[in-house]
């Protein structure tokens, strides 16, 4: 499980824990989605970027699309929906 905890900075720069759920693959592009460790953070998708030059991480960047973001969230309740309550 530790494997799957990733950090992330947030837009105030405060570094939060996530746990790496998905990868979603739409429209020729894979976006990653992490799920929050604490209660009063929400899930989060970034676009898939290259991997660093020393291949050992790869880069993500935000989705600015909130069309892309609501798909994505489509994708994700369907996938999962036997899973989970989306409700």
């Amino acid at each position: 499980m530790e494997e799957n905890i990733v950090k992330l900075i947030d837009e105030k720069g405060i570094i939060n824990n996530y746990e790496f759920f998905d990868i979603i693959e739409y429209n020729s592009s894979n976006y990653g989605v992490f799920l929050p460790l604490q209660d009063n953070q929400k899930i989060v998708i970034l676009k898939q970027g290259d991997k660093t030059e020393d291949k050992k991480s790869v880069i993500y960047y935000p989705v600015e699309d909130n069309k892309i973001l609501i798909e994505i969230l489509n994708i994700i309740k369907e996938k999962y929906k036997e899973d989970f309550d989306f409700e």
